[in-house]
């Protein structure tokens, strides 16, 4: 039953189901919170699993209110009654739960879930507030932003190109920084320390960094499996497919692993590998007998950041502001579909602040390319 407690604040957050949406939107909610110690957040957000996976790390309490809308249908006419069935659908439920409430504004980090959320915001005349965390404006921050009371962007390029399609949004477009999770005490590392925390608990049995069974740390079954223990005079090479993984990434670096044999006694790996990749990832680290922690998603990666030598990644906005925030040298091959290339323009804007810190590496449909080009790249960022 809907509550609403008089004289209580409340912030309301509309988030699309994914990682890069979630993390930057309950940052905020949980700066929000410093300041309404005692006020409450009602997060509008989708049903699937990410959405409790990422939403774990904030200990903060909030209203969770599940939202049913599939992707925008595109070319599929078939799905558009189904979509816009939904959508109103979607409106209706936003509008209820934001009249009972009455939050004192709503924060949009895009998704398309945040699109019929915000409608019933702006029927109710509640302040909305859409962040973009992209240099390319996506399709719902294009749609919010005339409505939007303010729009926060943390690219300059994309205040540009928000304003050549609208030049009326300019007093209300603001530069701000990424809602970075972590702060300068996160910073603060052992390396020596951390290592030898990792081995302790491999060699006590102990599930150290997954809450499932063994195979996610990369070691299989400690009773039977030889366990291969991280070392200080290794390099720690880091792969970050994102908050859902990327096969890609996956098979790319281990051909060239398979390649390059010979340095396989020099490194050890953390590997986020994506939803049903992690035992085949984990078990060929295993056959190999390289150290290897490998996860299919885990949000909590300030160790893991902070031990890597190199990190290769996708370029969400969240991965690559968390690189520049931590320093560390990457290997970013941009995420491109049919459907977005957002992801290439992040990079660029972040190789261009970081020349020496990071390269990018075009993803083709040439495998043999692909493959001499990681080569290429890894080496030119760190000996091994």
């Amino acid at each position: 039953m809907l509550t609403h407690i008089e004289n209580k604040k409340y912030l309301a957050i509309a988030a699309g189901g994914s990682g890069g949406h979630i993390l930057p939107a309950f940052t905020l909610a949980k700066n929000w919170m410093l300041e309404n110690s005692s006020g409450e957040i009602i997060f509008f957000g989708s049903a699937k699993k990410i959405d409790k996976k990422v939403t774990e790390e904030f200990k903060i309490q909030f209203i969770k209110i599940d939202l049913n809308l599939i992707n925008f249908p595109g070319k599929k006419v078939w799905l558009y009654p189904k979509f816009c069935f939904q959508f109103l659908k979607t409106i209706l439920k936003s509008r209820k739960i934001l009249k009972t409430y009455k939050p004192t504004k709503i924060i949009s980090t895009g998704g398309y879930l945040s699109i019929p959320v915000c409608i019933a915001a702006k029927y109710l005349k509640t302040p909305i507030e859409a962040y973009e965390l992209n240099v390319v404006p996506g399709r719902a921050t294009n749609f919010i932003a005339p409505f939007a009371s303010k729009i926060f962007v943390v690219f300059e390029k994309c205040k540009e190109l928000l304003t050549i399609k609208n030049q009326k949004l300019e007093n209300k477009i603001f530069l701000a920084p990424y809602p970075i999770r972590f702060n300068e005490n996160d910073k603060s590392f052992d390396k020596n320390e951390f290592i030898t925390l990792i081995n302790k608990r491999f060699q006590s049995k102990e599930d150290v960094l997954s809450t499932k069974a063994h195979l996610k740390l990369g070691c299989g079954n400690l009773e039977v499996d030889p366990f291969y223990p991280f070392d200080l005079k290794r390099k720690t090479l880091f792969v970050l497919g994102g908050s859902q993984g990327s096969s890609y990434l996956n098979d790319l670096f281990i051909k060239w692993l398979e390649k390059n044999k010979e340095i396989q006694n020099k490194i050890q790996i953390i590997h986020q590998t994506g939803q049903g990749h992690d035992k085949l990832v984990a078990s060929f680290y295993r056959s190999n007998e390289i150290p290897a922690i490998v996860f299919n998603y885990k949000d909590k990666l300030k160790d893991y950041f902070l031990l890597s030598d190199l990190v290769i990644c996708r370029a969400g906005a969240g991965t690559i502001f968390e690189l520049e925030f931590f320093n560390k040298k990457a290997l970013i091959i941009p995420l491109q579909t049919k459907q977005t290339d957002h992801q290439i323009f992040n990079a660029k804007e972040m190789v261009k602040k970081h020349p020496n810190l990071f390269i990018i590496q075009q993803q083709t449909n040439m495998p043999m390319d692909d493959l001499v080009n990681i080569d290429e790249n890894i080496k030119k960022l760190i000996q091994l």
